[in-house]
């Protein structure tokens, strides 16, 4: 076996350098994505779903206005910036008592 960057080990493989390069992508966008999770109150701010290189958040309107004028977010292991680009779904007017 060998380890991609973030010592994740990678077993039998065919192309190496192309399994070193997707498990590093990978293992780096988890990495940013829990980052970005632990920033906020999971009660208003919560994961739908990951999808290659995007994550789908459910975000309350407390949140709302700082994630989209948020445009990166700090990555430590490899030292760099990961950019954040936001596209609003579905918004919706929350009832307000």
């Amino acid at each position: 076996y060998f380890k991609n960057y973030y010592g994740r080990k990678i077993f039998k493989s065919n192309a190496p350098v192309n399994h070193y390069i997707q498990s590093t992508a990978s293992d780096f966008s988890f990495y940013v994505y829990n980052k970005l999770l632990k920033e906020y109150d999971l009660n208003y701010f919560r994961p739908v779903a990951i999808i290659h290189d995007a994550i789908i958040i459910d975000c309350h309107e407390k949140y709302l206005e700082e994630i989209t004028n948020r445009s990166f977010i700090d990555e430590d292991i490899i030292n760099c910036k990961a950019q954040i680009s936001v596209n609003i779904l579905n918004e919706e007017k929350i009832k307000r008592e």
